[in-house]
């Protein structure tokens, strides 16, 4: 079992976490921000542990002018600090990123992925495509949206679980709300490629998703098919979900932010 801890500041921004183990080690993350509000430094260290753990920061710019999110550095205290990874968006028009740049670094060599994005007359996503130097990993493209300006389907092309990115497989996605309720709500999802992968949400009255029942001619065993449940509080806020492969999570609430969770699956601890 595992237990994870929130601390606020008095303006209700997160200021520190921790994951800790039931054999002894401890994951802490602080933050640091700007005057603005926004998040410019979580740091990390690892405690409880027989072998010293690097500790690592991640980094957050933004642009002068504008205030947008501007990249993203990590660093890791390895024999000195050094970047480990590293993200970079260009917006467009309105606002919207349309080219991001993500660069992982090992020693003096880099492998960068880089996700364009186009979008159509009304702002809505028309075309993604993520490619590095050699292949493209992830396609989005011929998207149809209803009124209310949600997807109702699209098609992609995902890397295949082997030989990726070289080899792959073409998906078509189709989404139904609840259009007749009013609620526009998430009811159906189901994507397919030779077999098919469905999901199927129930709400309760106040709109919190209780069920997920999931059928699936790609996964096998306790993840093929069942149900995953949530259970909420009298205010609404979620205490507990269990999947069907009994792995189950616990949260608790100060006033009104997330204090504690845990999570346990068939006894064993469950990252």
């Amino acid at each position: 079992m595992l237990v994870r801890s929130y601390g606020y500041s008095p303006t209700g921004a997160l200021i520190n976490d921790s994951l800790q183990f039931t054999n002894g080690p401890t994951v802490s993350r602080s933050y640091q921000y700007n005057r603005r509000g926004q998040r410019t430094v979580a740091a990390t260290t690892i405690s409880g542990v027989t072998i010293n753990e690097p500790r690592d920061s991640l980094l957050y710019h933004y642009d002068s002018l504008t205030a947008r999110l501007d990249s993203m550095v990590g660093k890791v205290d390895s024999s000195g600090w050094r970047n480990y990874a590293a993200v970079r968006w260009i917006y467009g028009r309105g606002g919207r990123d349309s080219v991001e740049r993500v660069t992982v670094h090992n020693g003096a060599s880099s492998t960068a992925l880089t996700t364009l994005t186009t979008y159509d007359a009304s702002g809505r996503v028309s075309t993604q495509t993520g490619t590095s130097p050699t292949a493209t990993w992830y396609t989005f493209s011929s998207p149809i949206y209803n009124r209310m300006d949600q997807v109702k389907s699209f098609a992609s092309r995902e890397p295949a679980s082997a030989n990726p990115p070289g080899n792959w497989q073409n998906w078509g996605t189709t989404l139904t709300y609840d259009s007749a309720g009013g609620t526009w709500r998430l009811l159906r999802s189901e994507k397919a490629s030779g077999a098919s992968r469905i999901y199927d949400y129930h709400y309760d009255l106040f709109g919190n998703r209780q069920y997920e029942f999931r059928t699936s001619g790609w996964e096998s065993g306790c993840a093929q098919n069942g149900s995953d449940t949530s259970s909420f509080g009298p205010d609404n806020q979620l205490v507990r979900t269990l999947n069907s492969c009994l792995a189950q999570s616990h949260y608790w609430y100060g006033p009104a932010l997330l204090l504690h969770e845990s999570h346990r699956s068939g006894g064993h601890v469950r990252l």
